[in-house]
């Protein structure tokens, strides 16, 4: 199986407490998966992921063949192709991710790539030249 389509919607759901009445709304993410294989099939799976109090949390999203991750504000979070937590990175720590390569994802933080395992291991950080960056197609924040 193969995801060939990603697309995330954040659904709303209000909660209330006797400590404060009024309700105040959180945030759950949802992942809206097609594959294609054998039998192509199509898979909506709420998401495990940090508490959102805000529906644009959800930033950015990227397919590999055996995992998705997706960047909400702070945390890089790691799906298995089913849509099952693997692991959380930090965006502070490591930046945004930006491509997965022989099922290794690579996040850059101004011209220092760092690159994950599936599990969240890390497996290599380098910094990278202004050519290097040019040559992936990777732009920096300066």
């Amino acid at each position: 199986m193969q995801i060939v389509n990603l697309k995330i919607k954040m659904s709303r759901f209000g909660i209330c407490s006797t400590d404060s009445p009024k309700s105040k709304a959180i945030y759950v993410p949802i992942a809206f998966i097609s594959y294609k294989g054998n039998k192509p099939t199509k898979k909506e799976v709420y998401l495990q992921a940090p508490s959102l109090s805000n529906k644009n949390a959800f930033k950015a999203c990227v397919i590999g063949l055996n995992f998705f991750v997706v960047q909400f504000n702070n945390d890089n979070c790691i799906y298995d192709l089913e849509g099952r937590f693997r692991s959380n990175l930090s965006v502070e720590q490591f930046g945004t991710p930006v491509d997965i390569f022989n099922d290794t994802l690579c996040c850059l933080k101004g011209n220092i790539v760092s690159c994950f395992k599936e599990d969240g291991t890390l497996v290599n950080r380098k910094e990278l030249s202004e050519d290097e960056l040019l040559k992936f197609g990777w732009k920096t924040k300066r």
